[in-house]
């Protein structure tokens, strides 16, 4: 055999021999190969980089929107971009040494503890203006506000907002010129005669102002407001007295004031309106009638006096079933104008 046949037959052979498994060598070997390249290539990425504020002075408060995270983006090999973790980077501002107004801080991507090898592009954005003011407190009154019209017109008798006044805190500039904070306000559209207590947050009248207490207890009492009217014609009635009685005049008309609802319905019954006879004795007399009002009726004026004649009572009749017990004396016979018994015949003899 010639040397061309043994190097085709050793070619053929090694080709052929175990067909399948070197295919699926060089199938592993070429991926192996694409990853390898591709993972070292260089890509882009962008990262959220959370920002933290730290070491501002106690006396000064941020009065700008806050900045709380910027876009980092970045090159490099995509095995090392696959292994940061935005939430292990931040950009960190000192405050140290910042003052009233306004301040701008740059932003240096390259102070990112990054891993070799990854390049920092861009920060967006790539400064932050902080706004500071002056911090003051004072404490000023707290004032109720109501919202919505009380079903029947109710009218607000009493009202108590406990604590009556809060510290608030927050720019000089506004805190100077705030003289009271008033409460959310208070629905009273479905309130009903009565004492309310509810509790009510402040609404506090502009941004980046806090108060010692966030919420107030209100107490309300609701009552409805109040009418006039009068009465029908009532029968005048006496009492307690010491005989029969009469009145002239025997009626009276009363004026009276109290909540509408109750003045409207108002009805006295006979014998709501009276004179007291205690003590009197038979006679005639000037009496002012009073009046038997339901709680939260007052007469608006008082009634006029009126005339009271008392008739003594015969004494009663002894009642039937009763014994009377007879007392003897002596026969009396009529006497004439000479003080002897008229028609009589003389004693003795």
């Amino acid at each position: 055999m010639g040397i061309a046949a043994r190097i085709a037959k050793f070619l053929r052979e090694l080709f052929l021999h175990n067909v399948l498994l070197k295919l699926v060598s060089i199938v592993i070997a070429l991926g192996l190969w694409f990853y390898v390249n591709a993972a070292e290539r260089d890509s882009e990425a962008e990262y959220p980089i959370p920002v933290k504020l730290s070491n501002a002075p106690t006396s000064l408060m941020l009065v700008s929107p806050r900045v709380d995270e910027v876009e980092l983006r970045v090159s490099g090999p995509r095995t090392l971009l696959s292994r940061i973790e935005s939430a292990n980077l931040s950009v960190d501002i000192d405050l140290t040494r910042v003052r009233p107004g306004m301040t701008t801080f740059r932003l240096r991507p390259d102070a990112l503890a990054l891993p070799r090898g990854v390049t920092p592009i861009r920060m967006t954005p790539s400064e932050i203006t902080l706004e500071f003011a002056t911090i003051e407190m004072k404490r000023v009154p707290v004032e109720l506000a109501v919202g919505g019209r009380p079903v029947g017109d109710l009218l607000i008798a009493q009202s108590k907002v406990t604590p009556e006044e809060v510290e608030i805190r927050g720019p000089a500039s506004i805190v100077r010129d705030i003289s009271a904070v008033k409460t959310e306000p208070l629905d009273l559209t479905v309130a009903e005669p009565g004492r309310i207590k509810r509790s009510v947050d402040l609404d506090l009248p502009a941004e980046f102002l806090s108060a010692s207490s966030p919420a107030v207890h209100v107490e309300l009492v609701l009552e409805e407001p109040v009418a006039q009217g009068e009465t029908r014609s009532i029968a005048i009635v006496v009492r307690n007295a010491a005989g029969d009685a009469s009145v002239t005049p025997p009626e009276a008309t009363l004026r009276v004031r109290g909540p509408r609802s109750k003045v409207e319905a108002l009805e006295l019954p006979n014998g709501a309106v009276y004179v007291d006879a205690q003590g009197l004795e038979p006679g005639t007399h000037r009496l002012s009638p009073l009046a038997t009002l339901p709680a939260g009726i007052e007469l608006v004026r008082e009634l006029r006096q009126v005339t009271v004649k008392i008739v003594q009572t015969p004494p009663t009749a002894t009642p039937s079933g009763a014994q009377a017990v007879a007392t003897p004396t002596a026969p009396r016979r009529p006497s004439g104008g000479d003080g002897k018994p008229d028609g009589g015949e003389a004693d003795g003899g």
